[in-house]
């Protein structure tokens, strides 16, 4: 498990590139294909801290998690 940056314009580029509003995104799990790798990912939760930053966990097809944040 590891945490890599994630912005606020390439979170709005998912939403807008799998036709998703942020409500749909954030109630259930969501499995999409990532583009770069051709991999089946599985979107596992998605949080938002007080101070508004995203936090939101992966899991991908091979079983590795990844932890994604627009915080520090």
């Amino acid at each position: 498990m590891f945490k890599s940056s994630l912005t606020n314009v390439l979170y709005q580029d998912f939403l807008t590139s799998f036709n998703l509003r942020r409500d749909e995104i954030e109630s259930y799990p969501f499995v999409y294909v990532d583009p770069e790798t051709g991999e089946v990912r599985l979107l596992t939760s998605m949080s938002f801290d007080d101070e508004g930053d995203l936090f939101a966990s992966t899991m991908a097809s091979h079983g590795e998690m990844e932890v994604l944040s627009t915080g520090e």
